[in-house]
């Protein structure tokens, strides 16, 4: 049994007639054990036969029914509780959903957020902006089908990421489909489910394309500077202006 586990419930089995008495959830070689060893009790003339009941027949079956009708009625109770604790958490966990899918939606950084499938949930406005998928309906689809000359190297980050790892990094190219090339810097991390699953992954990036731009073009003009300066014919010297040195 698994609904009578108190004493009384066993010495109430017994007053019945039973010949053993064993509790649910058991170990299969412990419950093994016991059956054989009643059925070798039996084939030695070991167990007694069945006995008329302690007392009043009906009293015992009365009682019988009467602890019966209470663990159900405890069952039943039970049941309904954990129903409600459960209708409560799934209500907890849709507006949790729904507060994380505004959250990205509105961040003012670039996020996706995708399953094990790599198939969109969520995203934010920026994402849109800035990978021009303004005219586009992705939820539900697969980042790869969006962006079809994904990387191998990038779907590697993304396969480890689904595994538990956190990768970053703080510069590198995103080859276009009209062969142009952005520069990006991203962070992958994985999300779980509240059970501690893996669920997918969390795609932070953003396009820092002027700003490499910006950079290689100072460090250009840093370099002809530096040509002119030392390949002047005359002397050249640097001061500041304070400290005149």
């Amino acid at each position: 049994t698994a609904t009578y586990v108190a004493p009384e419930d066993e010495q109430l089995a017994l007053d019945l007639g039973a010949d053993a008495f064993i509790i649910k959830p058991i170990e299969h070689q412990v419950f093994m054990a016991r059956i054989g060893e009643v059925l070798e009790n039996h084939e030695r003339g070991k167990l007694v036969p069945a006995y008329a009941p302690v007392g009043d027949e009906s009293i015992l079956l009365a009682e019988y029914s009467e602890v019966l009708v209470h663990k159900l009625e405890k069952k039943t109770a039970d049941l309904e509780q954990a129903n409600r604790a459960l209708l409560i958490d799934i209500a907890r966990r849709e507006q949790a959903e729904q507060t994380l899918r505004l959250f990205i939606e509105f961040a003012p950084s670039a996020i996706a957020m995708f399953d094990r499938e790599m198939r969109y949930i969520a995203f934010s406005r920026r994402w849109i902006s800035d990978y021009s998928l303004a005219d586009r309906d992705i939820i539900g689809r697969s980042h790869y089908e969006i962006f079809p000359d994904m990387p191998e190297r990038w779907k590697e980050v993304h396969r480890r990421c689904m595994a538990g790892a956190v990768e970053r990094a703080a510069e590198e190219p995103f080859p276009r489909a009209d062969g142009s090339v952005d520069w990006v810097r991203w962070e992958v991390h994985p999300w779980r489910t509240a059970s501690g699953a893996i669920g997918g992954i969390i795609l932070f990036s953003e396009v820092i394309t002027e700003r490499v731009r910006a950079e290689a073009e100072r460090r250009a003009a840093d370099t002809r500077f530096e040509a002119l300066f030392l390949g002047a014919p005359e002397a050249i010297s640097i001061s500041e202006l304070e400290s005149g040195r």
